[in-house]
């Protein structure tokens, strides 16, 4: 005898497969120690060959927003707009971004800043924030607050979202 199975149980599953291919949750404490040794030479590595910026919070505060100031409103420090990608070294759906990225940052050098912040290492500005899921991506105009996208987005959606914040300049 045949089982036939529901839509609503295809459904389901469907949602769930999205879910998990879309955005990791951040998990700080069990892969930090791993992961830090692999981090070093993937971003070394990337580095050279983009004009991608990796953050440490102390850089995040002279570049992005010093978070740590008695002010309550946002103030981007930046000379140009920005993206920044809070990204994991273990999570999938950060590392499909992250070539996606690095075309990007070539191919709009002259008008934007893009930024990593690895949230294994960068436990601070990860708890700061609240950035839960990943990758969480940050488009910041030169004035006002940033616009938070969470999980994957494809190369047509980021380019989208850089375009109005070149509008926005």
């Amino acid at each position: 005898m045949k089982k036939q199975i529901g839509i609503s149980s295809l459904l389901c599953a469907s949602v769930l497969v999205g879910i998990v291919l879309n955005s990791c949750d951040v998990r700080i404490e069990s892969q930090k120690s791993q992961k830090s040794e692999q981090s070093e030479k993937s971003k070394k590595q990337e580095v050279s060959n983009s004009n991608i910026i990796y953050l440490t919070q102390e850089e995040f505060r002279i570049k992005i927003m010093d978070y740590k100031a008695k002010s309550t409103s946002w103030k981007y420090l930046g000379d140009k707009p920005a993206v920044v990608d809070f990204y994991a070294t273990w999570c999938g759906p950060c590392k499909a971004l992250s070539p996606l990225l690095k075309k990007l940052s070539l191919e709009y050098a002259d008008k934007i800043n893009i930024y990593k912040v690895d949230v294994d290492q960068e436990l601070e500005l990860v708890e700061h924030f609240g950035v839960r899921r990943l990758p969480t991506l940050w488009f910041i105009p030169m004035q006002g607050d940033p616009e938070i996208h969470k999980g994957f987005m494809d190369e047509t959606k980021i380019k989208k979202n850089i375009e109005l914040l070149l509008k926005e300049k």
